[in-house]
């Protein structure tokens, strides 16, 4: 798992690649926790390099997108990989972060 933060003003752009599983779920909130102590800006994800996520991602995904909010910022997606897809289709969570189902 790589996750990359560039900053840009008051915009942080977040890339994160590989697995966002249980496994490393806890390693990957605490880096977020020390390198955007303030998450009340705009936050860009990118999550096209997620080759593999659970549910325990996507409850991290929420509560990254939830702080943001709260604080009066706003989290976007910019590009998912098919598997995060996937998943939140499955889960029902697609709306939720923003993005339209695909008609079948």
């Amino acid at each position: 798992m790589e996750l990359q933060i560039k900053t840009s003003g008051d915009n942080y752009s977040l890339s994160v690649m590989g697995d966002l599983t249980i496994y490393q779920v806890s390693l990957v909130k605490e880096e977020l926790q020390s390198k955007l102590a303030d998450l009340t800006q705009s936050v860009e994800l990118n999550l096209a390099g997620i080759e593999e996520i659970d549910t325990a991602g996507v409850q991290l995904l929420m509560m990254l997108k939830r702080n943001v909010e709260q604080g009066g910022g706003e989290v976007t997606l910019s590009s998912i990989s098919e598997s995060v897809e996937q998943v939140l289709s499955a889960l029902d969570c697609l709306s939720w972060f923003g993005i339209e189902e695909q008609a079948a």
